[in-house]
Protein backbone atom coordinates (compact mmCIF):
# COMPACT_ATOMS: atom_id res chain seq x y z
CA UNK A 1 0.00 0.00 0.00
CA UNK A 2 1.41 3.60 -0.85
CA UNK A 3 1.29 5.52 1.72
CA UNK A 4 -1.52 7.87 2.50
CA UNK A 5 -0.44 11.76 2.96
CA UNK A 6 -1.71 12.98 6.31
CA UNK A 7 -3.58 16.39 6.26
CA UNK A 8 -0.96 18.92 7.10
CA UNK A 9 1.04 17.04 3.92
CA UNK A 10 -1.53 17.94 1.37
CA UNK A 11 -0.26 21.72 0.48
CA UNK A 12 -3.68 23.50 -0.70
CA UNK A 13 -6.61 23.99 2.33
CA UNK A 14 -9.92 24.85 1.58
CA UNK A 15 -11.67 25.68 4.32
CA UNK A 16 -15.61 24.84 4.54
CA UNK A 17 -16.56 28.72 6.01
CA UNK A 18 -15.61 30.25 2.78
CA UNK A 19 -17.87 28.02 0.91
CA UNK A 20 -20.73 29.62 3.00
CA UNK A 21 -20.69 26.60 5.68
CA UNK A 22 -22.38 28.32 8.61
CA UNK A 23 -22.27 25.38 11.22
CA UNK A 24 -24.74 26.62 13.86
CA UNK A 25 -26.73 23.13 13.95
CA UNK A 26 -29.12 25.03 11.82
CA UNK A 27 -28.67 25.54 8.55
CA UNK A 28 -28.04 23.06 6.09
CA UNK A 29 -24.12 23.19 5.37
CA UNK A 30 -24.69 20.21 2.66
CA UNK A 31 -24.16 22.48 0.09
CA UNK A 32 -21.18 24.19 1.60
CA UNK A 33 -19.43 21.36 2.07
CA UNK A 34 -19.96 19.53 -1.50
CA UNK A 35 -18.79 23.27 -2.66
CA UNK A 36 -15.56 23.30 -1.05
CA UNK A 37 -14.87 19.26 -1.87
CA UNK A 38 -15.60 19.84 -5.25
CA UNK A 39 -13.43 23.07 -5.18
CA UNK A 40 -10.22 20.61 -4.19
CA UNK A 41 -10.72 17.88 -6.41
CA UNK A 42 -10.93 20.87 -9.44
CA UNK A 43 -7.56 22.31 -7.91
CA UNK A 44 -6.04 18.73 -8.75
CA UNK A 45 -6.19 17.99 -5.04
CA UNK A 46 -6.15 19.29 -1.04
CA UNK A 47 -7.35 19.39 2.25
CA UNK A 48 -11.05 20.25 2.85
CA UNK A 49 -10.85 21.39 6.57
CA UNK A 50 -14.04 21.77 8.51
CA UNK A 51 -13.36 24.34 11.72
CA UNK A 52 -15.24 23.68 15.05
CA UNK A 53 -19.37 23.70 14.80
CA UNK A 54 -22.34 21.31 14.39
CA UNK A 55 -22.82 20.70 10.32
CA UNK A 56 -26.35 20.02 8.90
CA UNK A 57 -26.30 17.17 6.10
CA UNK A 58 -30.17 16.89 4.75
CA UNK A 59 -29.32 15.81 1.02
CA UNK A 60 -30.17 12.52 -0.07
CA UNK A 61 -27.47 12.06 -1.93
CA UNK A 62 -24.90 12.62 1.03
CA UNK A 63 -21.21 14.21 0.36
CA UNK A 64 -19.10 13.01 -2.38
CA UNK A 65 -15.15 13.36 -2.12
CA UNK A 66 -12.63 12.45 -5.04
CA UNK A 67 -9.23 11.55 -5.60
CA UNK A 68 -6.32 13.56 -3.95
CA UNK A 69 -8.54 15.32 -1.43
CA UNK A 70 -8.22 14.91 2.52
CA UNK A 71 -11.40 16.19 5.10
CA UNK A 72 -9.86 17.40 8.20
CA UNK A 73 -12.77 18.20 10.89
CA UNK A 74 -11.43 20.32 13.76
CA UNK A 75 -11.76 19.23 17.68
CA UNK A 76 -15.60 19.49 18.42
CA UNK A 77 -16.53 19.19 14.98
CA UNK A 78 -20.39 17.56 14.54
CA UNK A 79 -21.31 16.62 11.13
CA UNK A 80 -24.84 15.42 12.09
CA UNK A 81 -27.28 13.34 9.72
CA UNK A 82 -30.94 15.97 9.66
CA UNK A 83 -33.20 14.07 6.89
CA UNK A 84 -34.48 10.78 6.75
CA UNK A 85 -34.35 10.83 2.98
CA UNK A 86 -30.28 9.60 3.11
CA UNK A 87 -28.06 7.50 1.50
CA UNK A 88 -24.70 7.54 2.53
CA UNK A 89 -22.68 10.55 4.66
CA UNK A 90 -19.89 10.80 2.29
CA UNK A 91 -18.74 8.19 -0.60
CA UNK A 92 -15.83 8.59 -3.18
CA UNK A 93 -18.68 8.14 -5.88
CA UNK A 94 -18.03 7.04 -9.35
CA UNK A 95 -20.59 5.75 -11.36
CA UNK A 96 -18.20 4.24 -14.04
CA UNK A 97 -15.74 2.66 -11.66
CA UNK A 98 -14.23 -1.07 -11.92
CA UNK A 99 -11.31 -2.41 -10.27
CA UNK A 100 -9.41 -0.67 -8.03
CA UNK A 101 -9.48 2.38 -10.67
CA UNK A 102 -12.27 4.86 -8.99
CA UNK A 103 -11.29 7.60 -6.79
CA UNK A 104 -8.53 7.14 -5.04
CA UNK A 105 -5.90 8.32 -2.71
CA UNK A 106 -8.40 9.93 0.01
CA UNK A 107 -8.30 10.63 3.59
CA UNK A 108 -11.05 11.34 6.38
CA UNK A 109 -10.26 12.30 9.88
CA UNK A 110 -11.73 13.59 12.74
CA UNK A 111 -15.13 14.16 13.79
CA UNK A 112 -18.30 12.89 15.29
CA UNK A 113 -20.05 11.52 12.28
CA UNK A 114 -23.76 11.30 13.84
CA UNK A 115 -26.40 9.47 11.51
CA UNK A 116 -28.85 10.37 14.48
CA UNK A 117 -30.03 6.49 14.14
CA UNK A 118 -32.60 6.35 17.47
CA UNK A 119 -35.10 9.22 15.52
CA UNK A 120 -34.07 9.36 11.97
CA UNK A 121 -34.71 5.44 11.38
CA UNK A 122 -34.57 4.79 7.78
CA UNK A 123 -31.36 2.70 6.70
CA UNK A 124 -28.62 4.23 5.69
CA UNK A 125 -24.52 3.96 5.66
CA UNK A 126 -21.93 6.10 7.14
CA UNK A 127 -19.34 5.72 4.53
CA UNK A 128 -19.62 4.15 1.17
CA UNK A 129 -16.18 3.64 -0.49
CA UNK A 130 -15.53 1.29 -3.42
CA UNK A 131 -13.42 0.46 -6.48
CA UNK A 132 -10.02 2.86 -4.90
CA UNK A 133 -7.03 2.27 -4.03
CA UNK A 134 -4.93 4.05 -0.49
CA UNK A 135 -8.04 5.23 1.42
CA UNK A 136 -7.08 6.41 5.14
CA UNK A 137 -10.06 7.17 8.22
CA UNK A 138 -9.01 7.99 11.61
CA UNK A 139 -9.42 9.82 14.77
CA UNK A 140 -13.08 9.70 14.29
CA UNK A 141 -16.00 9.02 15.99
CA UNK A 142 -19.28 7.27 14.04
CA UNK A 143 -22.45 7.27 16.31
CA UNK A 144 -25.82 5.70 15.43
CA UNK A 145 -25.74 4.21 12.29
CA UNK A 146 -29.75 2.66 11.55
CA UNK A 147 -30.11 -0.79 10.19
CA UNK A 148 -26.52 -0.90 7.79
CA UNK A 149 -23.17 -0.61 8.32
CA UNK A 150 -20.96 2.58 9.65
CA UNK A 151 -18.18 1.65 6.93
CA UNK A 152 -19.34 -0.40 3.45
CA UNK A 153 -15.74 -0.76 1.72
CA UNK A 154 -15.85 -2.72 -1.10
CA UNK A 155 -13.30 -3.78 -3.86
CA UNK A 156 -10.09 -1.48 -2.05
CA UNK A 157 -6.88 -1.97 -2.22
CA UNK A 158 -5.04 -0.29 0.92
CA UNK A 159 -7.28 0.87 3.85
CA UNK A 160 -6.39 2.08 7.43
CA UNK A 161 -9.15 2.50 9.79
CA UNK A 162 -7.07 3.79 12.75
CA UNK A 163 -8.33 5.16 16.15
CA UNK A 164 -11.98 5.00 15.74
CA UNK A 165 -14.95 4.58 18.02
CA UNK A 166 -18.11 3.35 16.34
CA UNK A 167 -20.77 3.58 18.99
CA UNK A 168 -24.56 2.31 18.51
CA UNK A 169 -24.81 1.13 14.91
CA UNK A 170 -27.62 -0.89 14.21
CA UNK A 171 -30.25 0.56 15.81
CA UNK A 172 -33.04 -0.81 13.41
CA UNK A 173 -35.33 -3.47 13.66
CA UNK A 174 -34.34 -6.60 13.35
CA UNK A 175 -32.27 -8.88 14.94
CA UNK A 176 -29.69 -10.02 12.89
CA UNK A 177 -26.26 -10.65 14.13
CA UNK A 178 -23.86 -10.14 10.77
CA UNK A 179 -24.48 -6.42 10.15
CA UNK A 180 -20.83 -5.39 11.02
CA UNK A 181 -19.82 -1.68 11.71
CA UNK A 182 -16.81 -2.07 9.25
CA UNK A 183 -18.00 -4.08 6.39
CA UNK A 184 -15.30 -5.43 4.20
CA UNK A 185 -16.44 -6.50 1.02
CA UNK A 186 -16.19 -7.32 -3.07
CA UNK A 187 -18.01 -5.69 -5.86
CA UNK A 188 -20.40 -8.45 -6.31
CA UNK A 189 -23.79 -8.48 -7.48
CA UNK A 190 -26.41 -6.68 -5.39
CA UNK A 191 -23.21 -6.19 -2.67
CA UNK A 192 -22.61 -2.31 -3.24
CA UNK A 193 -25.43 -0.52 -4.25
CA UNK A 194 -23.77 3.00 -3.84
CA UNK A 195 -21.95 2.96 -7.55
CA UNK A 196 -19.78 0.91 -9.74
CA UNK A 197 -19.63 -2.21 -11.37
CA UNK A 198 -20.13 -5.47 -9.89
CA UNK A 199 -17.25 -6.91 -11.32
CA UNK A 200 -16.32 -9.38 -8.10
CA UNK A 201 -13.04 -7.12 -7.16
CA UNK A 202 -12.07 -7.69 -3.81
CA UNK A 203 -10.86 -6.00 -0.91
CA UNK A 204 -7.27 -6.44 0.05
CA UNK A 205 -4.55 -4.97 2.37
CA UNK A 206 -7.05 -3.79 5.03
CA UNK A 207 -6.15 -3.15 8.37
CA UNK A 208 -8.56 -1.72 11.10
CA UNK A 209 -6.41 -0.71 14.45
CA UNK A 210 -6.78 1.06 17.24
CA UNK A 211 -10.46 0.82 17.23
CA UNK A 212 -13.65 0.76 19.54
CA UNK A 213 -16.80 -0.64 18.86
CA UNK A 214 -19.45 -0.55 21.66
CA UNK A 215 -23.12 1.41 23.01
CA UNK A 216 -23.90 4.78 22.82
CA UNK A 217 -27.06 4.84 25.24
CA UNK A 218 -28.74 2.30 22.38
CA UNK A 219 -28.64 -1.44 22.23
CA UNK A 220 -25.40 -2.50 19.96
CA UNK A 221 -25.89 -5.49 17.67
CA UNK A 222 -24.18 -7.19 15.09
CA UNK A 223 -20.38 -7.34 14.72
CA UNK A 224 -17.17 -4.73 14.82
CA UNK A 225 -15.76 -6.01 11.64
CA UNK A 226 -16.07 -8.59 8.61
CA UNK A 227 -16.20 -9.79 5.07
Amino acid sequence: MTQVRSPRQWGIEFNVKAYGAVGDGVADDTTAIQAALTAAFNAGGGVVRVPPGTYNIATATGLVIKGNCAIQCDVNVTMRRTSDAFGYFLKNGDSAASAYGGQSNISVSGGLWDMRGATLTTGAAAFGFGHATNIKFENMIVKDVPSDHAMDLTALDGVRVKNCRFTGFRLGGGTAANIEAVQIDYAGTGQFPPFGNEDNTPSRDVVVEGCYFGPSGHRVQGRGTGP
